[in-house]
Parts: C-alpha cells; sequence; structure tokens
C-alpha cells in the first residue's frame, strides 16, 4: 500500500508540474494541442499508479517527451504565423456590420444558437445591437456593440476624468501583503498604523485594497466596510 501511494504521490506531483510547464492557468486558455497534451498525460499516469507492475519511468518519460514536444510547438507557433494558425487554428469573423457569416458559422460548426448564447455571455441581450462579433482560437466568443449602441464614454461627454489604475490589495484574509504595500511605496507598518486610526487590525480584516485615488477600502471580517482616505492621489504611482 506504501508504494502504490508514494507512486500516486509522485506521479501527480509530476502532472501537475506538466500542466504548469503549459504556462497556462485555466483548461479554457488551452490552445487545442495543448488541451490534447492535457488528456494525454491524464492517461500516461493512470496505468503506473494502478499497476505496481508497471515501472514508474514508463510513465514518466512519455510525459517529458510530451513536455519537449509541447516546447517545441509553442517556440513553432510563436516563430511562425504560419504554423500558428495550422496547429492553434486563427480568430473567425462570424458577424460583421451587424450580419451574420452563415457560411462561417458553418465552418465552425456553430448553430445560430451557439452563436447567440456566446452573445448573451458577453452580456449583450439584444442581437441587434451587435456590431461584430469574433470566435477565438480557443473557441471563446467576443462580441461587440454598435457604436450608438454603447453608453457614452467621458471623452464622448467632453469630460477628463482622473487616472484610473490597479487597485492593490493590501490585505487579504487578515494577512498584510507586503509586497503589494511596496508597490505603493508602503510598508506593513504604516498599514498598522493606518488601521489603528480607524480602531481596525489587519487580522479582523477580510479584504482590503488601496485604489489609485489614495482610498482605501476595507471589508471587516463582520461584514462591515470602511473606506479609508489612506495617501494623496498624487502619490499613486503604481
Amino acid at each position: 500500500m506504501a508504494t502504490i501511494f508514494i507512486r500516486a504521490v509522485l506521479l501527480y506531483a509530476l502532472l501537475i508540474a506538466a500542466i504548469r510547464a503549459l504556462g497556462k492557468r485555466q483548461l479554457s486558455q488551452f490552445q487545442p494541442y495543448e488541451f490534447a497534451l492535457s488528456m494525454v498525460f491524464a492517461d500516461l499516469v493512470a496505468t503506473p499508479i494502478a499497476d505496481i507492475s508497471t515501472p514508474l519511468l514508463h510513465g514518466m518519460m512519455p510525459i517529458a517527451a510530451l513536455i519537449v514536444l509541447h516546447t517545441a510547438l509553442t517556440v513553432a507557433c510563436m516563430r511562425s504565423d504560419r504554423a500558428r494558425s495550422f496547429i492553434s487554428g486563427r480568430p473567425a469573423i462570424v458577424v460583421s456590420g451587424g450580419i451574420i457569416d452563415e457560411g462561417e458559422l458553418r465552418r465552425l460548426s456553430m448553430s445560430v444558437a451557439d452563436l447567440m448564447e456566446g452573445i448573451r455571455e458577453c452580456g449583450i441581450l439584444d442581437p441587434g445591437e451587435v456590431e461584430a462579433v469574433i470566435v477565438e482560437a480557443d473557441g471563446s466568443v467576443n462580441a461587440f456593440r454598435r457604436k450608438e449602441c454603447e453608453p457614452p464614454s467621458a471623452r464622448d461627454l467632453g469630460q477628463a476624468p482622473a487616472r484610473e489604475g490597479i487597485a492593490l490589495l493590501v490585505v487579504m484574509d487578515g494577512k498584510a501583503q507586503r509586497a503589494n504595500l511596496a508597490l505603493a511605496g508602503k510598508d506593513e507598518a504604516w498599514l498598522r498604523g493606518l488601521l489603528a486610526g480607524e480602531g481596525i487590525a489587519p487580522e479582523g480584516v477580510l479584504l482590503g485594497s488601496l485604489a489609485t485615488s489614495g482610498q482605501m477600502r476595507l471589508q471587516e471580517r463582520n461584514g462591515r466596510v470602511t473606506t479609508i482616505n489612506a495617501m494623496p492621489p498624487g502619490e499613486a504611482r503604481w
């Protein structure tokens, strides 16, 4: 039993390392050849785990070989547009100017119902508002509204809004995020002093974020939300 357990742990660790070597965090981000590799990985580790008479290397070596193959395919896709188009496919425009390209849908084996589902997933309920739809190489659908159907932007209204960058998560699950504080030019001592002025300890904060406006939003574990003017907006340089 101990042998089976150890083999399973080793092969599981190898499988995780192999999937991470693909460089993607979600299966939905996989290219077709990467998804195929992940399926083969799972099959390769199954036999050595279940059958202890199979040498462990018989499961490890094919995975190593496939990682090398994946690297070669990735390099080919990066260096050659023709190779990338052949291996990973290419984006397809299925709606242009509000007109559905039925031939392109047929080529992609998509129905109109599939197209409507993808449009709704993009937050568009009325297909009459659609200007263009692109089916990406990984199968995801991106839909774009007609200009007249989009909400007015600050430029359309003649306004010049303040800069809005990425909010830094400075507290997560009661723990100060030192790396993010450093990006803001601050440290944990500064954070604790700021929160102490509000009668709050970092350990009691579920999530705290620092916006480029200089405001810090804190949600405590009891559900209370507090907003603090943590720093002048001009100091936000991240």
